[in-house]
């Protein structure tokens, strides 16, 4: 699995946003009295089909199952996490520029690494 991704930009944080708020709510369970590969979001009153998915009998089917049991609750919490972590640094990098205007040199810096990629190797 690879690791380089550009950042997100706010328009494919908003698309996939969109996405999963559209897709039925999750978890996704087995529903097997509409055959044995059906699955649908059984919480709530009522039962909501999501479709058939034949996930094979092969060494990964039930880590396949389980992450597309469990896709749209993961999504929407990393989306949040993501909100989140980006209001944080917003914060942190305002803290530092009122900061900097007093201390000087370490704070910039400081902020000019947080500006930076986060996959960058420290200096």
């Amino acid at each position: 699995m690879s690791t380089d991704h550009a950042p997100l930009t706010e328009q494919q944080i908003a698309d996939i946003d969109a996405r999963a708020s559209a897709a039925t709510d999750g978890p996704w369970e087995r529903y097997e009295k509409y055959g044995p590969d059906f699955f649908a979001c059984t919480s709530g009153s009522y039962l909501r089909g999501v479709g058939t998915f034949n996930f094979g009998d092969g060494t990964d089917a039930d880590a396949d199952e389980e992450f597309v049991k469990h896709a749209v609750q993961d999504v929407r919490a990393l989306l949040g996490e993501i909100r989140r972590l980006k209001a944080q640094r917003k914060y942190l990098i305002t803290q530092l520029a009122k900061r900097d205007a007093e201390s000087g040199a370490g704070d910039r810096a400081l902020a000019e690494f947080l500006r930076g990629q986060p996959d960058e190797p420290t200096p």
